[in-house]
């Protein structure tokens, strides 16, 4: 349990500051927002450098990509330039709460509703508070995500496809994907808006906290951090990530429970069968096929599924 009594984190101030030429760590609480104080680490290097923002647990649920976080808490400051931020919880109610896909204070998802408001609901609040107080003093922020509950994904990135930067940085993670949207209320559009580049980086998901998932978001980081010029080179080049633009979704067409028939990653051709949807006895009442051929990059893998579900995402480079 965080330390109440713990210096309250002011961004801007600790970003206006030279770096002091001391390798050091220091925990901070946010201001409250309602009734919770995000946890936030600064881990300053020894020489100057960027800044970088990385957070996790917009989704509470989402283990894969907190775990990866608590990882890089525990980074030694003296390995760095610059400073990192850590925010390894921004989300303390559905963490807490297990929740699915939302915030259970309004019921909202919050990496829908970026750049937020202050004079919103819990998420719009919550997404000002990082938009303003935390992004926009950054160089550039890394936003950790995995599937929720019912998901998996495979490594992807996110970037915004009209901002090259985000692009760059995109490409630099190393995932095996790397997709490109329009601005859609996510962590990355609040950044932009303040003209800071960032990406989303994914992977796993299903309420499982993989070993093997860690290491390759946290990987992924590291990457991203030596590309921002945090950290030195950490060697080794991985493989290009193929480049996405707008991945199609399939959606479910009824109610009922759902059978997928392959593995996120895999390359599926034209009309290829994606799943299946039984009744509740059991029938079969729908083949989900594919509308075009690409890779699998998301599906659903809880059984129950509701008219209009999101079942998986096909990607075409």
């Amino acid at each position: 349990m965080a330390d109440q009594n713990q210096p309250t984190f002011d961004m801007r101030r600790i970003a206006d500051r030279p770096v002091s030429g001391t390798p050091a760590r220091r925990d901070y609480l946010s201001p409250e927002l309602d009734g919770q104080c995000l946890p936030v680490a600064v881990l300053e290097g020894g020489a100057p450098g960027p800044t970088v923002c990385v957070s996790a647990g917009l989704h509470g649920s989402e283990y894969c990509a907190l775990e990866t976080a608590q990882r890089l808490l525990r980074l030694d400051p003296a390995s760095l330039r610059g400073r990192l931020i850590v925010l390894p919880l921004v989300n303390l109610a559905a963490f807490a709460g297990r929740a699915t896909y939302v915030n259970p204070q309004d019921g909202l998802n919050p990496n829908r509703v970026f750049p937020g408001s202050a004079g919103g609901s819990s998420s719009h609040r919550i997404a000002d508070w990082l938009t303003r107080d935390v992004y926009r003093h950054a160089d550039c922020i890394l936003d950790l995500h995995s599937g929720d509950v019912s998901e998996y994904v495979s490594p992807f990135s996110i970037f915004l496809h009209d901002d090259p930067r985000s692009r760059e940085l995109a490409r630099a993670a190393g995932l095996d994907f790397a997709i490109g949207l329009a601005p859609g209320g996510m962590s990355i559009d609040g950044a932009a808006a303040f003209g800071v580049p960032g990406v989303i980086l994914e992977a796993g998901g299903a309420l499982v906290r993989e070993d093997n998932v860690v290491d390759i978001l946290y990987g992924a980081v590291l990457r991203a951090l030596a590309a921002a010029g945090v950290i030195d080179d950490v060697g080794g080049e991985p493989s290009p990530a193929r480049v996405i633009r707008t991945p199609i979704t399939s959606l479910a067409p009824h109610h009922g429970i759902w059978y997928p028939d392959n593995e996120v990653g895999a390359f599926l051709e034209t009309d290829a069968v994606v799943g299946r949807i039984r009744d509740y006895f059991g029938h079969e009442t729908a083949v989900i096929r594919t509308p075009k051929r690409g890779f699998l990059l998301y599906q659903l893998v809880g059984m129950p599924v509701n008219e209009g579900e999101v079942l998986c995402w096909i990607g075409e480079t």
